[in-house]
């Protein structure tokens, strides 16, 4: 099973990614929210997502899912707020880029960083 972790944590950041661009989306589209405004909100619907899949498939022990939870959390918030800065860098300095491609890869870059801390600390058994 271990081999397939990394497929699972790709597959479940992958959901989590596309809930955070889709909130993203309808938040920008349909209410009128700034994109930096609405990547708040999206954040935190991924998280619900992320750690639901990631306690179950990617990283599963005997943890208590709380505890794992409170972990999880203190990467995801880590994440986020690194995901904020860059994504509001990255929106002013490439302005002719579309706003979604811009929070993509910055998704990309933080689940990287977030797939190292999951595996060594926050699911760790």
């Amino acid at each position: 099973m271990a081999a397939s972790k990394p497929f699972f944590f790709i597959a479940v950041g992958c959901t989590a990614a596309l809930v955070h661009l889709g909130t993203a989306f309808v938040l920008v589209s349909l209410v009128g929210v700034t994109p930096g405004l609405a990547n708040v909100p999206a954040f935190l619907c991924a998280f619900c997502v992320s750690h639901a899949g990631h306690s179950r498939f990617s990283f599963p022990s005997s943890r208590r899912v709380a505890h794992s939870r409170w972990r999880w959390l203190q990467v995801s918030l880590a994440a986020f707020f690194l995901n904020q800065g860059l994504t509001l860098l990255a929106l002013h300095a490439f302005p002719q880029f579309w706003y979604l491609a811009v929070m993509a890869g910055v998704a990309v870059v933080v689940a990287l960083i977030s797939y190292g801390l999951g595996k060594t600390w926050a699911f760790a058994a």
